[in-house]
């Protein structure tokens, strides 16, 4: 079978994540295809992880917008007669699974055709493919009679949609600096026509005071020059200060209203790096505004002054400039696959370290300093090596651009000397011409060059429009404008929830509860069972496969989603804990007195848990609260999710890190409150769960049974079994 090389590399996607390959490989089988679709839209639609893509969440992905996909487990002689792209799970270089995508065999060369979402276009021989592809799992993607335009209104334009409105806000100040840059560009000039005067025009007239006039109208103009750089360069100051400014609002701004699956699929290194990657384009528009507009008007007025000495001379120096600008497009796509690697490299480099220096504590326990320090160089050569790839193509760059330069330059001179030797110019104007071809072929060089600093801002700009493109939570999550109506009974309620994750198998099943002001309401399940997912159900921050969540009768998904969530008190399973005092991290850093915040932690009975040196009010939490016990941190969460006086109340294996004291403390305090919220545990400790009201099993996906502990000890459960294995010894 005989392949179209050129339309695979064309549709080539570099992956934008460490965890995307899946992604990158879907988003390159649809440009194959001719179809356009936006990434962020995909990932949403394959629930890729922080972990990455599942076949299955890639096979989903693929049929949902509009290819046929199917999946397989085969070999390389089945892999040999597939006529489909095939996406295949392998293992990589460092050990990581990873997703590329195989086109067929060329039986011409003998290789398969792969495109590698970390790489580029490969051929690799059937002994290299078997070494890497150890599961034989394949997806054959192929392509269905579907409308192009219904995947393209997917894709926007980022640089109209966002770059365009922040660069228009500073119009005037980008204005003034361009005017500013015709005056340096013109005035630059000024010593080619001075050199070319003095010669031929006021030495030979040898008057001293025609020359010191001409020196003081050239100091006039050389300091004139100084002054209008100095005045751009202020500007310029006040422009990157401002622009920087408004695109990290912009980018926090969006940040801060992605939904929570946007955070389980992207590593907060990968978004710092995103973040720092702004200043990359704030450098970009300097170059484009100022330093390329300049060396462009140099170029123009060169140019022209060389039409004016001799139009030969001018014809052949002017020809480098197409030239030069080809050869610097066509190796820039060279240079912008080695920047998009080094920029995936360092994002990792960023997300490995934040994740072992954070873990320092664990990884001294267990005196893995020398395991973890290796690894973390291992990262860190990686990105030298990708940066020492940059810098080497970079090189290469210069040294091409350098030598075609020179050769125009070279033959511009050789023109303009055998001009003179013949008497056609003078040589006053042979040192203009030398110099004004010289500052031509170095603008040429410093614009070809600039092309590469721009591409990189490119690369930066794409993965921050990543961020950008990515829909808000409200958008992903449609919220009603039915206001939420409390009385004094409040009443939740499950009705045949069912829920999976993209790409995953069903979590939840035709769950039904109710819990109700007055009720302190327990699941119990195992470790892994989805009862945190039930919480994220219940805080609208995903949304059930099918049934509905009622509260006072009402389908919650026709609230508004900051109403419902401000009468909602959560505590998760680990308590987030913020830089700032005790008190800032229990009331979230409003604006109240400490006074008030002790007030009301006597009024509801917490000062008995904040008695200790380390949870007074006042005191300084560091990072991550590293400077608290477990169990400390958790109470600290309760205090938060009870100072917003919620209706109710989900708090999640609350006493997972508390000492028995504690414990007991807190479910009492509970069972206080329950009179005044409705109060829902999750759980998988047998021992708290028998002092609720009710507790519901989970269970193979579903709650099998309900009841109290006298109820379910009846019969054999999961509930029944666990608490005779705890106090018992046995599972009778």
């Amino acid at each position: 079978m005989k392949y179209n090389f050129k339309k695979i590399q064309d549709a080539f996607v570099f992956q934008k994540t460490q965890n995307s390959c899946g992604i990158a490989c879907l988003c390159s089988i649809m440009n194959y295809f001719q179809k356009d679709i936006d990434e962020v839209h995909l990932t949403y639609l394959s629930g890729t992880t922080q972990n990455g893509a599942t076949l299955l969440g890639l096979k989903e992905a693929a049929n949902q917008i509009g290819l046929a996909s199917e999946g397989y487990e085969g070999n390389l002689c089945d892999l040999k007669s597939c006529e489909l792209p095939a996406i295949l799970h392998v293992v990589n270089e460092y050990g990581f699974t990873h997703f590329v995508v195989c086109y067929g065999f060329d039986y011409t060369s003998g290789h398969f055709i792969i495109s590698d979402p970390a790489i580029g276009i490969k051929q690799y021989t059937e002994e290299e493919l078997d070494d890497i592809w150890k599961s034989k799992i394949l997806l054959t993607v192929g392509t269905l009679d579907i409308d192009t335009l219904s995947t393209k209104n997917l894709k926007k334009n980022n640089l109209k949609t966002y770059l365009l409105p922040l660069i228009k806000s500073d119009a005037r100040i980008l204005l003034l600096s361009l005017i500013l840059s015709c005056m340096t560009a013109l005035i630059s000039l000024a010593t080619a026509v001075f050199v070319q005067a003095l010669v031929d025009t006021i030495l030979p007239q040898k008057n001293i005071k025609l020359l010191m006039l001409y020196i003081l109208i050239y100091g006039m103009v050389v300091l004139l020059s100084q002054l209008a750089s100095y005045a751009n360069s202020r500007f310029i100051i006040t422009q990157n200060i401002l622009f920087n400014v408004r695109i990290i609002r912009m980018l926090l701004k969006k940040i801060f209203q992605l939904p929570k699956s946007f955070f389980s699929m992207i590593k907060t290194g990968e978004i710092i790096s995103r973040i720092n990657d702004t200043e990359k384009i704030q450098g970009s528009i300097i170059l484009l505004v100022n330093s390329i507009f300049i060396e462009l008007l140099i170029m123009s007025f060169s140019i022209l002054i060389l039409f004016y000495y001799d139009w030969s001379i001018a014809l052949t120096t002017a020809f480098s400039i197409p030239f030069l600008a080809v050869f610097s497009y066509l190796y820039s796509k060279k240079i912008n696959l080695h920047q998009k690697k080094l920029m995936n490299e360092y994002a990792a480099l960023e997300t490995y370290s934040i994740d072992m220096i954070s873990g320092m504590t664990c990884i001294k326990s267990y005196q893995k300093e020398h395991v973890f320090f290796r690894r973390l160089l291992f990262f860190y050569k990686n990105t030298q090596k990708r940066g020492r790839d940059l810098k080497v193509a970079n090189a290469n760059f210069d040294l091409y651009i350098g030598t075609l330069s020179s050769i125009f330059s070279i033959m511009a001179i050789m023109l303009s000397s055998y001009y003179v030797t013949i008497g056609r110019i003078q040589l006053g104007v042979l040192f203009a011409i030398v110099t004004i071809s010289t500052m031509i072929i170095q603008a040429s060089i410093k614009i070809s060059s600039y092309i590469v600093d721009i591409q990189e801002a490119r690369v930066a700009f794409e993965r921050s429009a990543f961020i950008l493109n990515t829909i808000t939570e409200k958008e992903l999550i449609k919220e009603g404008n039915t206001a939420v109506h409390m009385c004094s009974q409040n009443e939740l309620e499950c009705r045949n929830v069912s829920f999976r994750y993209p790409g995953q198998m069903t979590l939840l099943e035709n769950l039904n509860i109710k819990v109700g002001t007055g009720n302190f309401i327990s699941i119990f399940g195992s470790v892994g069972s989805g009862k945190t997912t039930l919480t994220d159900l219940l805080q609208r921050n995903y949304v059930p496969y099918s049934g509905e969540i009622l509260f006072q009768g009402t389908d919650i998904k026709n609230y508004q989603l900051s109403q419902w969530r401000s009468y909602l008190g959560v505590v998760s399973q680990y308590t987030k804990i913020f830089i700032g005092t005790v008190a800032d991290n229990i009331t979230m850093f409003k604006s109240v007195s400490i006074e008030d915040v002790s007030i009301f932690c006597k009024e509801l009975g917490l000062e008995q848990f904040l008695q200790d040196d380390n949870l007074n009010l006042y005191n300084m939490l560091d990072e991550n609260g590293n400077n608290l016990s477990g169990g400390q941190r958790q109470l600290i969460g309760i205090a938060r999710a009870l100072y917003k006086s919620p209706e109710i109340l989900i708090i999640d294996e609350p006493t997972a890190s508390m000492d028995k004291v504690n414990e007991m403390q807190v479910l009492s305090l509970l069972q206080r409150l329950k009179n005044r919220m409705a109060i829902l545990m999750i759980t998988h400790k047998p021992e708290i769960a028998r002092m609720t009201d009710c507790i519901y099993v989970l269970d193979k996906n579903t709650f099998l049974q309900h009841g109290d502990h006298h109820t379910l000890m009846q019969s054999t459960n999961l509930y029944s079994r666990a608490y005779e294995a705890l106090f018992y010894g046995t599972t009778q």
